[in-house]
């Protein structure tokens, strides 16, 4: 885990400064998407720690923002802070529609993966001049 590698490889097929503001926008929209498909689990593999306020929770999705957190953590102190209350942000959202919203998951779900898959791929298309660098999947 060298957070000084993983930038230089980014730094090598990110080049437009467009490009880069499409992905510092879409890749937290992309993974906000995800908690939030993960936080309808909630209702299956919820532990309350403190009352039955669904903020308070342990569930599949603050697992796994836990884990993300720790690896950014390791990459780079900082960043893992920065990165985790990104992540907490996103959790409590997320959980937020689960128990308020749960109609509109699916279709927030879809439109926000086509539009910041798009958005990227087309990013890298006209500001850097290629669809994906090779080896980046």
């Amino acid at each position: 885990m060298d957070l000084k590698k993983q930038l230089a490889f980014y730094g090598e097929f990110h080049h437009s400064y467009w490009n880069k503001i499409v992905h510092i926008a879409c890749v937290p929209l992309i993974q906000f998407t995800a908690f939030l498909m993960i936080a309808q689990t909630a209702h299956w593999f919820q532990i309350n720690i403190i009352s039955d306020n669904y903020y308070t929770a342990i569930s599949v999705s603050s697992i796994l923002m836990l884990l993300h957190a720790i690896y950014y953590c390791l990459l780079d102190l900082t960043m893992g802070i920065v990165a985790s209350l990104i992540f907490l942000i996103e959790m409590v959202i997320a959980n937020w529609f689960v128990f308020n919203e749960p109609s509109l998951i699916s279709p927030i779900f879809g439109i926000s993966q086509i539009f910041g898959w798009a958005a990227q791929l087309s990013a890298h298309k006209v500001g850097d001049h290629y669809l994906m660098p090779s080896g980046h999947l």
